[in-house]
């Protein structure tokens, strides 16, 4: 997927539609204004040059037209299906304009941010709006309280915390509401004179993307197996894999999904990714159901803390397993179901009697509910972050809505090592030209999943985008966990989502977890072994489906900035898969013309077979301070592994030999590797990713 800077995010314009109420002088009528998506351009060259008028204008579309109307912001209304048809976006923020106006007014006339167009008649405003906004500071600009007082807002609080979120390098992001009244020109205005103001929004609406299934399968635990009738087109139906065979979960045979990822064959590798939390962004989970309760996270502090107290300090009273933000419900609990079947997918704990199995036989889910909050998804990745988490699964949209503080904050997860995995949204669209968000942020972290059928073929509901989506996985009668020790079929590309999620988790895991590889390395891998498709090649960036079946297998890294110069890539394969001559891996030559930072990217398959190794960055004569040792323990010693390392180096200019060296006795033998050389300028020395290491044993669980 092709990604971008900050400024240059996608998004849409935005349309004014005029309603007058129903009183008996027109002319004294007020003016009632819907603000709606439309389409500044089909293709995301256009999208992105409107996000970057919008951005640099620092207001949201809604609060230009409270501006150029004189109106005030009352929040937003949903509209029936026939009338919300455009961009799949049921949502309108309802502007009053407080004196009236004939026909379009002039403050509209050519606007470069919304335009007019007709409305249905009839609309009233809400009694009671909740017109809460979001405004992101930028970077090194603190937050003013006062300032914020001053222009007629007061900071909103969650639990008796206020909201205010430090982004780290991102900047920073605070809710508010006004202190008396509505939002209205002249606080808008005032806000505009702050002086470290980035961007002010409202906070934006957030359904699931959960497709209605006809009819709802329903049982009651512990579920018996009911055989599958249809099977994916690459015949995966009953593997030939002990750790699947041996599984005693009674409705595997309904779980096509997990066959069709090849997770059987990823099983007899690693099962287990309890050293990785995943955090569900999305209705909550039900953390007492019999298949989810062994696989929550915990918070320690809450646990060994006492009831109604915020043990941790955090802002959030008894998050015993995540949040729910919004009016307070400690521990994210689901009355929806939707989150909870996400998790399942993710980790409903394998090989126990009960219900699913999940991608991962284990792991550590946190529930975080927000969904139908007033307060929005900012916090719920922060939290989710700053407690762990290394992968965000969130299948909801907030439609054509473009939040720089959303986007922001899963840049924040990036600057701390974790993955977004977000859903492409159920409107049998092209995200490409009708834009879906989260999933059509840009970030480098953020993997966009569509959804298939049984048959390999795309889901007659799901979005799709040859830039804006990255893979397909199983969305169509998708069996899970829901509240009440219960299982339901869903589908949607809520339901391939926490696949892909899942997928993600297992692979990180069973690559040392969070210390031992990057989001980058994971993405890397996930979008380079994702199955060939000859049905999805036009409708995704990969042209292909969720597989997981190697999990060893070697992928070539991408650059890690999009500011590195690429100055030497390589892939190779070990003659008869031997130890080389005086333990050389691979050796390429680079020549710099000025000082750099330089990044050596290098992972390949081996074999240790007992024995122990020792692997080298050296540049030229001058050996990196960096080595990596190894060595194949335990009943599966000798099976293949991968190894990967990350050094940095500044070098001065000139022509400098690159090594990738192993000290390695003959018991070690090696495969199939690939090594990127990346160069940075000096001055970006800070940015550069810390030298990490991966290593596994042959044991592989």
């Amino acid at each position: 997927m092709m990604r971008c800077s900050a400024l240059f995010r996608s998004t849409a314009a935005l349309a004014v539609t005029f309603v007058w109420l129903g009183l008996p002088n027109p002319a004294a009528a007020q003016k009632i204004l819907l603000i709606s998506s439309a389409p500044t351009g089909n293709t995301p060259e256009a999208q992105r040059a409107y996000a970057r008028k919008l951005v640099e204008s620092r207001l949201s579309p809604e609060l230009h037209a409270v501006v150029a109307m004189n109106g005030e912001f009352k929040g937003f209304t949903k509209l029936a299906p026939a009338l919300a048809a455009r961009g799949g976006n049921p949502y309108r923020a309802i502007i009053v304009a407080k004196a009236p106006v004939d026909g379009v007014p002039l403050a509209l006339a050519g606007n470069e941010f919304f335009k007019a167009e007709a409305a249905p008649l009839g609309l009233t405003v809400p009694a009671a709006a909740e017109t809460n906004l979001q405004v992101s500071y930028r970077p090194g600009e603190p937050i003013n309280e006062r300032e914020l007082r001053e222009a007629g807002f007061s900071v909103v609080a969650i639990d008796g915390k206020p909201q205010l979120i430090d982004l780290g390098k991102q900047g920073g992001v605070i809710t508010v509401k006004p202190t008396e009244g509505s939002v209205d020109k002249t606080k808008v205005q005032a806000l505009e004179r702050i002086k470290g103001l980035k961007f002010v929004s409202p906070v934006y609406p957030a359904e699931k993307v959960q497709q209605a299934q006809i009819p709802e399968k329903d049982m009651p635990m512990p579920i018996a197996a009911v055989a599958v009738n249809a099977t994916p087109a690459n015949g995966i139906l009953e593997p030939n894999e002990p750790h699947y065979a041996n599984i005693t979960d009674p409705s595997k045979p309904n779980l096509w999904g997990l066959r069709n990822i090849n997770a059987p064959k990823a099983w007899a590798k690693h099962t287990d990714a309890s050293n990785l939390i995943v955090a569900v962004i999305d209705t909550g989970v039900a953390y007492d159901h019999v298949d989810l309760a062994d696989t929550m996270w915990v918070n320690t502090a809450e646990k060994n803390g006492r009831p109604g107290v915020d043990d941790d300090n955090n802002g959030y009273i008894d998050d015993l397993h995540g949040i729910g933000v919004g009016p307070r419900f400690g521990s994210g609990s689901d009355p929806d179901g939707h989150g909870t079947h996400c998790a399942g997918t993710i980790g409903g704990v394998g090989d126990n009697g009960k219900g699913v199995v999940g991608v991962c036989w284990r792991t550590k889910i946190m529930g975080i509910r927000f969904i139908g909050s007033s307060v929005g998804a900012v916090a719920c990745v922060k939290y989710a972050v700053d407690n762990g988490a290394a992968v965000l699964s969130n299948s909801w949209t907030q439609f054509d809505y473009y939040d720089p503080a959303l986007e922001a904050a899963i840049e924040y997860a990036k600057d701390n090592n974790v993955l977004f995995i977000a859903a492409a949204a159920n409107d049998n669209k092209n995200n490409d030209a009708t834009i879906n968000y989260p999933s059509s942020y840009e970030n480098d972290n953020l993997i966009a999943v569509g959804a298939i059928n049984k048959g390999e073929k795309k889901a007659d509901f799901s979005n799709w985008g040859k830039t804006r989506v990255d893979l397909f996985a199983p969305g169509v009668d998708i069996w899970s966990t829901t509240p009440g020790n219960f299982l339901k079929s869903f589908q949607g590309t809520s339901m391939a989502c926490p696949h892909v999620a899942g997928a993600c988790a297992l692979v990180w895991s069973h690559k040392g977890g969070k210390s031992g590889a990057t989001w980058n390395d994971v993405r890397s891998f996930i979008l380079g072994k994702a199955r060939k498709v000859p049905a999805l090649t036009p409708l995704c960036v990969t042209g292909a489906t969720l597989d997981i079946g190697e999990m060893d297998g070697v992928v070539k890294p991408p650059l890690i900035e999009a500011a590195g110069v690429l100055l030497a890539a390589d892939t190779f394969t070990t003659t008869d898969n031997i130890v080389p001559a005086a333990g050389v891996l691979r050796v390429v030559k680079i020549t710099l013309a000025k000082p750099m930072i330089v990044v050596v990217d290098a992972s390949f398959d081996f074999q240790a077979n007992g024995a122990d190794a020792t692997f080298t960055v050296s540049v030229g004569t001058d050996s990196q301070a960096w080595t990596g040792a190894v060595r194949d323990t335990g009943a599966a010693a000798g099976k293949a592994t991968a190894f990967a390392m990350h050094a940095p180096k500044k070098l001065e200019a000139g022509i400098h030999t690159i090594a990738v060296r192993t000290t390695a006795n003959s018991g070690v033998k090696f495969g199939a590797g690939a090594i990127t050389v990346v160069g940075f300028p000096v001055a970006a020395d800070t940015n550069i990713v810390p030298v990490t290491e991966t290593t596994r044993s042959g044991a592989g669980k």
